[in-house]
């Protein structure tokens, strides 16, 4: 497993951050490990009994299988995707998908995750703004933008961040 982090609370918040268990040669990376590792965490002495005074926000790659057992498991939890795993995901993609040149390759990178970028967004007219802008600069990317990356960077790394001005990841 790379990581499975659980953190201590601050003010009945509960952090949990996890990333897929891809070089875990002991089990398998689907989504009944997933289950069974989330419900040890569920279960265990950290989190108090009654889980409707707190909050916990799960944090992950978005793994297919994990992000199924997350729901399960934690259906009101607030969830995160880490930014990194969303940058190398679309450097790959650029890269091997696309057939970008360096540069290109990291101007997107830049127009979605530099100081100025797509994720700087204030609000969701701003971010809206920011994503036709990319879409309009590098055509060939829009496709990617739209149906795979645009709405989880919205859902998953914008709006935790609106809601608690402290998620970062």
């Amino acid at each position: 497993m790379d990581t499975c982090d659980l953190f201590l609370p601050s003010r009945d918040t509960y952090d949990v951050l996890l990333s897929s268990m891809d070089t875990c040669d002991l089990l398998p990376p689907n989504r009944d490990t997933y289950d069974v590792l989330l419900s040890s965490v569920d279960t265990c002495d950290l989190l108090p009994p009654s889980r409707d005074t707190i909050e916990i926000r799960v944090g992950s790659d978005h793994n297919g299988g994990l992000t199924k057992a997350l729901d399960s498991v934690f259906p009101n939890a607030t969830r995160l995707l880490c930014t990194k795993h969303i940058k190398d995901n679309v450097s790959d993609h650029l890269k091997n998908k696309i057939g970008s040149n360096d540069k290109e390759r990291i101007e997107v990178l830049d127009s979605i995750f530099g100081s100025t970028g797509l994720i700087t967004a204030q609000d969701q007219d701003e971010f809206n703004e920011k994503a036709t802008n990319i879409s309009a600069r590098y055509s060939n990317f829009n496709t990617y933008l739209q149906s795979r990356l645009k709405e989880r960077l919205y859902e998953y790394v914008l709006k935790p961040r609106y809601q608690h001005q402290h998620v970062d990841l």
